[in-house]
This record gives C-alpha cells, structure tokens and sequence, in this order.
C-alpha cells in the first residue's frame, strides 16, 4: 500500500472561496433588474461548481489509491464512507429548505425579487410527499444547489469503475473522456443522465492525480506565466459564450496549476487561517445558505419590507450577501461539528465493519 497521500490546504481554500462565490452570486441573484447576469452566473454559479467536481475527482482519486478499493467488500466501504460523507448534510439542508418553504412569502414586494428567486418561493401542497422528495434527493425545488450533492454521490460512486477501466489501457481513457464528453454536451439541462455526464469532471481530476508528480517541476514563474495565460483564455472562451464542457476543459487546466501552486505569494494567502477555516466549514455552508438566504428574504419581508423597497440591486446584493453569508457561516459551524464531522466518524466505522465482514 502506498504511503497516504497529503492534504493539499491551498485546494480546499480555494473551495471554500468557490463555494462563497456562489453564496454571493445567489444574494445577488435574488433582485430584479441586476446587469449582467450572464457573467454573475458563469464566475459565481458554473465555474465554482465546475471546480468543486474537478476538486473532488482529484482528492477521491488520490484517497482511492491509498486505500487501493478492490472487491466487493472494499467497494462497499467506499461507497459506505462516501454516502455518510454527502447525505446526512444534504438532507438536514433540503429539510431545512424545507421548513423556509413553509414561511409565507406573498409579502415579498413586488418587483424586488427576480424570477430566479421567485423559482425559488416554492410551497409544499404535501408534506409527506416533500418529504419523500428530500429524503432522495429529488425535491431539490426547496433547496436547489442540493443538486449538485446528488452528482457528487453518483460521481463519487462510479468514480472507481471509471479507474478501474482506465487502468486498463488508453483506449478505454479515450473512450471514457469522449463517452462522458458527450453525454455532458448533449444533456446540459440536466436529468439523470445530465448528473452522470458530470463524470467527465471527476475524471479530468483522476488524470490530474495520475500526473501530479510531473506538475511538481512547476517553478514560480512558470506558475504565473500560466495563470495569465488561463486568465486570457478564460476570458477568451467567456465572450464566445462558454458551454459546460469547454467551462470543465479550462478549469480543469487551472486545477493542475493549482496543484503544486509554486507561487509562495499565492499559496501563503491561500494557506491563512481564515481561508483554511472557510475551505473546513465549504460543505456545510454551501449546502445551507440557500434556504438560509431565502430565510433572510422572508424576515426582512415581515419584519421590515420598507427596507426591501427602498433597496437598489447593487447596495441589496450587498446587503443580502452580508447577512446571509453571516448567518449561514454561524449555522455550518455548528452543522459542520454536529452533523458533518460524526457522520464522517459513522461513516468510517461502517466501512470498517463491512470490509471485516466480508
């Protein structure tokens, strides 16, 4: 068994900046009449969530060939360890969604909120039929980044198979870059083979992790001159209107810069306590700030709608961004020590009670 691979800080830094990207374009989000849209969307929705697949394609691959998964027994260990990892969390966050949704929201004034955020203002006519829509994942209408989690369970769980062939000969890499390629061109709306397309993602961050010993002759200075380089060909690709799997292919790009991150400046920021401590709580913040943030909408709307009324777009992003990332930090706190860290815990002693029964 090879030595366990170690932690890469920078990276989860940079998910925790992902993941408060897309907490901020969806405070912004929620008022009419916000310019530019199109680019809100793509540097604070797509890229981030483009990067949390790639991000976890490279660390799952990295973890899988320490622990060297093979058989049945040590698949359903991974699988094991992976399902308490994402679902407790993704759960308690859509039934929280939940709860908001039981708010009423007819107050909200009108012509303040988007369309976006009026998609949002979904209300339950069954409960017992929302409820069996939280508990597998479907009912993403009362929590809807939770959709992403969904892909990162199915990823996650064909992630191993997808090595396993690869490792197999070039032909089936080629064949499982262009097969997983195509199925995410062809269904970007979304769907169950639309979840699975994200399978392109998670094995662009595979073959990241088989050549990351390479990324180690990385010098500072070629480190920067690739990094502007991403950046104009990000911009490039931006005005051209940039499609899922371009938007994969380029990020995928920064991630092996990323890697090895030889840019001391760069890395010491990235590395600060803060960020670290934001990248440890990404999960639970990301899963909860939605509803939260639909939360804050609600009570402002009660409360005090005035404020609401008087607010422009900009100055109300920023408001909606300060309040709602506050609250929802105080909230992934405690999930992150009450929920996320013991089910990490059960889940790694169920994985060990089913590779000793088998």
């Amino acid at each position: 068994m090879s030595a366990r691979p170690k932690r890469i800080h920078h990276l989860d830094s940079l998910r925790g900046l992902a993941a408060l990207a897309v907490a901020i374009g969806h405070s912004f989000y929620g008022f009419s009449g916000v310019r530019n849209e199109y680019y809100l969307s793509l540097f604070l929705g797509r890229i981030p969530v483009i990067y949390f697949f790639i991000l976890s394609g490279f660390v799952l691959s990295r973890s899988l060939a320490f622990s060297r998964v093979g058989g049945e027994q040590g698949y359903v260990a991974y699988a094991v360890k992976r399902t308490f990892r994402l679902y407790p969390v993704a759960l308690i966050s859509l039934l929280f969604g939940l709860g908001v949704a039981g708010i009423n929201a007819t107050c909200i004034p009108q012509g303040i909120a988007s369309e976006w955020l009026r998609n949002q203002l979904v209300t339950p006519l069954h409960l017992l039929q929302a409820f069996l829509g939280c508990m597998s994942l479907q009912g993403i209408g009362y929590n809807q980044p939770i959709w992403t989690i969904r892909v990162e369970i199915a990823c996650s769980l064909m992630l191993p198979l997808m090595i396993f062939l690869s490792k197999k000969g070039r032909g089936w890499t080629i064949a499982i870059i262009l097969g997983f390629g195509l199925l995410m061109k062809t269904h970007q709306a979304g769907g169950v083979v639309g979840d699975l397309g994200w399978g392109f993602a998670f094995f662009l961050g595979y073959l990241i992790s088989r050549v990351e010993h390479h990324l180690a002759c990385l010098n500072k200075e070629s480190t920067q001159v690739l990094l502007i380089l991403w950046i104009m060909v990000l911009i490039g690709f931006v005005g051209l209107g940039m499609d899922t799997v371009v938007g994969v292919l380029v990020m995928a790009s920064f991630m092996a810069v990323m890697v090895p991150c030889h840019w001391p400046a760069l890395r010491a920021l990235l590395e600060t306590k803060s960020l670290q401590r934001l990248g440890s709580l990404s999960f639970s913040f990301y899963a909860i700030h939605t509803p939260f943030m639909i939360l804050c909408w609600k009570g402002l709307s009660l409360m005090c709608p005035m404020v609401l009324k008087r607010l422009e777009p900009l100055p109300g992003g920023f408001f909606m961004t300060i309040i709602s990332v506050s609250g929802s930090l105080v909230l992934a706190n405690v999930m992150s020590r009450f929920l996320e860290t013991p089910s990490k815990r059960w889940g790694h002693r169920f994985a060990a009670f089913a590779r000793k029964s088998g």
